[in-house]
């Protein structure tokens, strides 16, 4: 049965509920619901309308039922609409009223007439069976001065024709077939352009046919009537220079070469590569000159020498006013040097000549004692000479084993051969050896002559060994000794004494002595009889008794014995003491009866069982990378007793410290985070 309400109409909305059929499962059709939505996106078809040019077209309506419409106006040149037939009938009718008109000329150009509607014949001629424009009656002129060309480089005049003058500021001939052409003649190689002056015609002439070649920067020469090559002057920048050693003369015989400066300036000579400037003036072959140079640039010299307006008079020299710009002036100056020449001594110098013209000898004798005169070398040679006869002649090296003199083969004391030998020889040993195989010589050693001998014939016995090997004592070797006065030795002319210590000698009993830092004895005295010195015994009753050197000693019973000797007591006790010494006693003896087996007896009386081996303990943690303090399971007493390991690795001591007891371990940077530490302790 179909149930039909009456209900009244509305505008759906999106979210509306339809009722309708959905096919089930089973085949058969089941009441189901939709929204307006969901059927609106099941329906294909436009579900927005936009315009793509607001000036002419406009979207109206809604979104369901949008209006299209269009955008006229009237046509103007800006106007961006649309246009409707009678407005584009309008614009038409309005600008363009009526037909052109007019007649023209066949081939002729034509224009505007002057109401701006007809057109008439123009003054330019196109003659279609040609190439000719025709310009009648008129000049052709760009529309503003330097504007326009005529012609360009793609596209070029061929000719130029002209009955009169032709006026350019600039002519310009380019390409690779380009000439001048005057009365039909380009004219020949070389030859030049020649004005006829004075309204003439030009012509083509030889004036200025110039060939050559030449160096850039290098100024040119004519080398020829018609031919240009390198001169010898150069222009680099500012630089001017002259080639090769040359030289700069006047081209007038007997003139002079002016140089002249500009305003205030003059001649600069400058310095070049790190020399000074100078100038120099030669003689009149140049084979000499002399230079006048200017100071060194260290100098930081800069002033002006002004010369002196005369020549001045004979003997005046030039002096400078001390300033600069100086102004040298010609002075006289005072006199002086040497008046006269008088001789000292004159057994040795003897003047003679005149007091302008002195002259000097000296006074030269025979070398003697009483001889007051100088001595040519001659004269010394010759009293040298007569010197040394009988003394010592130094006559070489020699090798002391073999006898060898050095620089040959001469033998001095081996072989029949051997060398003669004169009273005064004097030989040194260069090489250490067995003197005539008796005397052991010494690098250094000298030997001698005092005897002469025949060549083959001299024995050790005609020598003085003079010993030169000096060398420092030992306790066997012979030598120089040093003896330091500063451990109370005395050194007096070579001889060495030990200074007396003030202690009377003689024999002395129980002796007391006095020793220096030296080890001297500074004093000496007999003393009393040393030995055992008596003990006084005091028991519990009875007479008190002596003890003396070798006496026995029993305690028996009692409480103890005390004994006094030398201020000192000795209490022996009857009974224990658990290990409390008694003030002011020497010494004491220890009680048995807690000796037990095993046990040891203490530095502090008390008995207690012997110590056993170390023990090794090991405690571990963890790194947390902030964590630097890690407490032990046992007391150590130093960062000795602990080793530390991270991860395996050991630690170094000063990495760490330890405090405490239990012992805290610190570290100097605490350990990375999740590493394993192990510490390994022995107490």
């Amino acid at each position: 049965m179909a149930i039909i309400n009456s209900y009244p109409l509305v505008v759906p909305k999106l979210t509306d509920l339809i009722l309708g059929t959905s096919a089930g499962s089973n085949g058969r059709n089941k009441t189901a619901s939709f929204t307006v939505g969901a059927m609106q996106s099941l329906m294909a078809g436009v579900t927005s309308v936009t315009s793509g040019n607001v000036n002419t077209i406009v979207i109206g309506g809604t979104a369901q039922q949008p209006t299209v419409g269009t955008v006229t106006a009237t046509i103007t040149l800006a106007s961006n609409s649309l246009a409707t037939g009678a407005q584009i009938a309008t614009y038409v009718a309005t600008n363009h009223p009526g037909t052109v008109s007019g007649t023209g000329t066949f081939n002729t150009l034509s224009k505007w007439s002057v109401n701006g509607i007809d057109i008439e014949d123009s003054s330019i001629l196109d003659n279609a069976a040609g190439e000719t424009i025709t310009i009648t009656s008129r000049q052709v002129w760009p529309a503003t001065t330097d504007s326009k060309d005529l012609g360009g480089t793609a596209n070029r005049w061929k000719n130029l024709w002209a009955s009169q003058t032709l006026y350019a500021e600039n002519i310009a001939l380019t390409g690779t077939n380009t000439y001048l052409s005057l009365s039909g003649s380009t004219g020949t190689v070389g030859q030049v352009l020649t004005s006829g002056g004075n309204g003439l015609s030009a012509t083509w002439s030889d004036n200025g046919n110039i060939g050559g070649t030449g160096t850039i920067n290098t100024l040119p020469v004519f080398t020829g009537a018609n031919t240009l090559g390198n001169s010898l002057i150069a222009q680099n920048g500012n630089t001017i220079s002259i080639a090769g050693d040359n030289t700069i003369q006047a081209a007038t015989t007997n003139s002079n070469l002016k140089l002249e400066g500009n305003g205030t300036g003059g001649i600069e000579v400058r310095g070049a590569g790190g020399n000074d400037g100078k100038i120099q003036l030669n003689c009149s072959q140049n084979s000499h000159g002399v230079t006048i140079q200017s100071p060194p640039h260290a100098a930081n010299a800069t002033y002006t020498l002004v010369l002196p307006t005369t020549v001045g008079v004979a003997g005046q020299v030039l002096s400078s006013g001390g300033a600069s710009p100086s102004q040298l002036v010609w002075s006289t100056q005072a006199a002086s040097g040497v008046a006269s020449v008088v001789s000292g001594n004159t057994d040795t110098i003897t003047v003679g000549g005149t007091a302008a013209d002195p002259t000097i000898a000296a006074n030269t004798a025979a070398v003697t004692g009483a001889s007051p005169n100088l001595a040519t070398g001659a004269q010394i040679q010759t009293a040298i000479n007569a010197a040394l006869v009988g003394t010592l002649e130094f006559k070489g090296g020699f090798n002391a084993g073999t006898g060898v003199i050095d620089g040959g083969t001469d033998n001095l004391t081996t072989g029949g051969a051997r060398v003669a030998v004169a009273i005064g020889d004097f030989y040194v040993v260069t090489t250490a050896g067995s003197f005539y195989g008796s005397v052991q010589l010494e690098v250094g050693d000298q030997v001698i002559a005092q005897t002469a001998a025949a060549v083959g014939a001299s024995a050790v016995t005609d020598w003085i060994e003079v010993e030169g090997n000096v060398v420092v004592a030992t306790d066997s070797v012979q030598g120089v000794a040093n003896f330091p006065t500063a451990g109370g030795l005395t050194v007096t002319t070579g001889a060495v004494s030990m200074p007396d210590t003030g202690v009377t000698a003689g024999t002395y009993t129980n002796t007391n002595l006095t020793v220096d830092a030296k080890g001297r004895i500074t004093t000496a005295a007999s003393g009393s009889a040393g030995g055992y010195v008596g003990w006084n015994l005091a028991g519990d009753s009875g007479t008190n008794a002596s003890v003396v050197n070798n006496s026995n000693v029993i305690i028996q019973g009692g409480s103890g014995i005390t004994t006094t000797s030398n201020g000192f007591n000795l209490d022996i006790a009857a009974a224990g003491f658990a290990g409390v010494a008694i003030a002011g006693n020497a010494g004491y003896v220890p009680d048995s009866t807690a000796a037990t087996a095993g046990t040891f007896l203490q530095a502090d009386g008390a008995w207690a069982a012997a110590g056993g081996l170390p023990t090794i303990g090991v405690n571990t943690g963890a790194g947390t990378g902030a964590q630097v303090a890690y407490t032990l399971s046992v007391q150590v007493s130093s960062v000795n007793y602990v080793n530390v390991f991270i991860n395996g690795v050991y630690q170094a001591k000063s990495s760490y410290t330890v405090a405490g007891n239990p012992s805290v371990l610190t570290f100097g940077v605490a350990p990375p985070n999740n590493s394993v530490i192990e510490f390994v302790t022995t107490t």
